[in-house]
């Protein structure tokens, strides 16, 4: 958590621009995250924490709209609200359930996943689905 500490310290500037700094964007569990993601390097996760960090304060759409749209949902709710936007050619269920340790448990079919498919046929823009995305993590770590 110390390491944690230092990460977010070095980024205060651009967390205090952030719209909404909440704990689950900024707190010790996120930036965690990082650090596993980069196994332990202080020094990489804190750039791809800052490189995080940037997104959301170049895409300020992320929190007003995207964030705004998923956090709170209870997981009936937000499976009802996703799966009225999902691609109908990617085959991921972002909610089935959780784990007895709190984490979201999400079923993807990879296999069954057609990307030639993945076209416009169904009237869903690129930007749309990068959204979805972004709506699905956003959540999870919300919730």
């Amino acid at each position: 958590l110390e390491v944690a500490g230092r990460i977010r310290h070095r980024w205060n500037r651009e967390i205090a621009r952030l719209q909404d700094p909440a704990r689950d964007v900024v707190g010790d569990l996120r930036i965690v995250r990082f650090l596993r993601g980069n196994k332990g390097d202080e020094k990489g996760a804190s750039e791809q924490f800052g490189r995080f960090l940037t997104t959301r304060l170049e895409r300020p759409e992320i929190e007003s709209r995207i964030r705004a749209s998923v956090i709170g949902r209870e997981p009936d709710d937000f499976l009802e609200w996703y799966n009225a936007r999902q691609h109908p050619c990617l085959c991921c269920c972002p909610y089935a359930g959780t784990r007895a340790d709190g984490h979201v448990i999400v079923v993807v079919r990879a296999g069954a996943l057609d990307s030639s498919k993945l076209e416009n046929r169904a009237g869903i823009s690129e930007q749309e689905v990068l959204d979805l995305d972004v709506a699905r993590a956003e959540w999870w770590h919300w919730h």
